[in-house]
């Protein structure tokens, strides 16, 4: 059968098609879904969208067929979020850029990406004008025009996705556009510039997507203390300047990860379902890693101070600490994940310190696992990349070896004990029921769910800014 009529039959696409036929609307499958299809990759996929009038009717129609919820998502654009056999899937619909489908996808971002299924219309073949079919073949990656990135700049952190995930080359033009535009992506709203950051921090070829960001000038724009990092020297046994050791340092996260896998007899998964965790929505602890690993001497270039011809950062952890908790505010992440960041930098020579003891006594590394918490195997994650970016002399690796060991070995013991407490939260039902003099009931857990949702999103940063939220509050039935 071939792919596109594969794609006609999914149970989702299936749904739409036969509302829009009833409707008469037009409606058009369009994006990621048509793009893999035509590849065969056969990875689930979240299905797009794009109709022109009778936005509101056809979505809210589609909730009702599938008993879902419909949430705003982005601009022009409404999700549905539904169950299907227990799992999780989501719809997203957008209102199209024109009333014809053709000049629509003359606006989108990539060629790839600019290809159509009108659903409105049984046995219609592929929407193709720009030649995404050929551009998929050859590999390469293309804006759809010259204005792509000034209409929406977040594309261009997309291209840099997209190359990986697709294994394309961004082809010249399009590269040489978005160097001239890197400065427009602070115009992008920070929600959908995190969102797209950490997926690209989730994701395989770290270091190569952090390279290519930093030469495109991206990365500066969106990590603007990373620009001081440029011009810091380091004294042995550091090879390299603090930028290129931090780009290392992030390209061998995985490296730490596959290493310490294998001293975790049996707690692979467990290592695995740690990294993969969801802190908040779009934002895993793999991508907080990869955040921390990259920024971990962020503190260096302020605490520099050259003594007898060397290099020294004395304090550089807890400066980085303050750093990088500004940064993560800055770009919006909630209050766990900026405490997770925190942890992360300021606790990331713990390791390397206990190691250089003569012997690294039981009461020392319960201290390590009390101090650091459900963070501690990322500690010991960054400090095991830390170290191997550091020098690549077998003389260096070989003296460096007991450090790793002792990281790869409380990694495996604080996953295999569970010693992995979740962090309190702000505010509590008691602190509900005082502060709004009120008992139990319905409308206190409503109460604890809108402040974890601000927690989140990091509109309450404290226990103090909770509690002060929290008097603002007025009873509803």
């Amino acid at each position: 059968m071939h792919s596109l009529s594969r794609l006609r039959l999914q149970p989702t696409v299936q749904t739409v098609s036969r509302i829009a036929q009833d409707t008469g609307l037009p409606v058009y499958l369009v994006g990621g879904a048509v793009r893999d299809g035509l590849l065969g990759s056969g990875r689930a996929h979240d299905f797009d969208f794009a109709l022109c009038g009778g936005f509101d009717e056809l979505v809210a129609s589609f909730a009702r067929a599938q008993r879902g919820k419909v949430i705003p998502w982005d601009i022009d654009q409404q999700r549905v979020v539904f169950r299907r056999g227990g799992t999780r899937l989501t719809a997203d619909f957008s209102r199209m850029r024109s009333p014809d489908i053709i000049a629509d996808l003359e606006q989108r971002d990539f060629t790839v990406n600019a290809m159509a299924l009108a659903l409105h219309e049984p046995g219609s073949g592929l929407i193709d004008p720009l030649g995404a079919q050929a551009d998929l073949e050859a590999r390469c990656l293309r804006m759809c025009s010259d204005q792509a990135f000034e209409a929406d700049p977040l594309r261009m952190l997309r291209a840099f996705r997209f190359a990986r995930q697709l294994s394309c080359d961004i082809e010249p033009r399009t590269l040489e556009s978005i160097y001239r535009s890197s400065g427009l992506i602070t115009r992008s709203a920070r929600e959908r510039v995190k969102r797209e950051l950490f997926m690209i921090l989730h994701a395989p070829q770290l270091e190569e997507s952090l390279r290519a960001l930093l030469h495109a000038g991206l990365l500066a724009q969106l990590v603007p203390g990373i620009a001081s990092m440029n011009s810091v020297r380091q004294s042995p046994p550091h090879e390299h300047t603090l930028i290129e050791h931090s780009l290392r340092t992030a390209g061998l996260l995985d490296e730490a990860l596959q290493s310490t896998g294998a001293c975790c007899d049996g707690l692979r998964t467990k290592l695995n379902d740690y990294v993969n965790q969801v802190i908040e929505e779009g934002v895993t602890m793999m991508s907080l890693l990869s955040f921390a690993s990259l920024l971990h001497d962020i503190g260096k270039p302020g605490c520099a101070v050259e003594q007898g011809g060397r290099m020294h950062f004395h304090g550089h952890e807890r400066s980085g600490a303050r750093i990088i908790r500004g940064m993560a505010r800055e770009a919006g992440l909630g209050r766990k994940a900026q405490a997770i960041l925190a942890v992360l930098v300021e606790q990331h020579m713990r390791i390397l310190q206990m190691s250089l003891l003569e012997s690294v006594s039981e009461r020392a590394k319960a201290r390590f696992v009390r101090d650091c918490g459900p963070v501690a195997p990322g500690v010991c994650l960054i400090a095991i990349a830390d170290s191997l970016a550091t020098c690549t002399t077998p003389e260096y690796r070989q003296s460096s070896r007991r450090m790793r060991d002792i990281a790869a070995e409380l990694c495996a013991r604080i996953l295999a004990s569970g010693q992995l407490l979740e962090e309190e939260p702000l505010l509590t039902g008691a602190d509900v029921m005082a502060v709004l003099q009120t008992a139990r009931g319905p409308h206190v857990g409503r109460i604890l769910k809108q402040a974890a949702q601000l927690e989140r999103n990091g509109t309450l940063h404290d226990r103090e800014a909770a509690l002060a939220w929290l008097r603002t509050q007025r009873l509803t039935d």
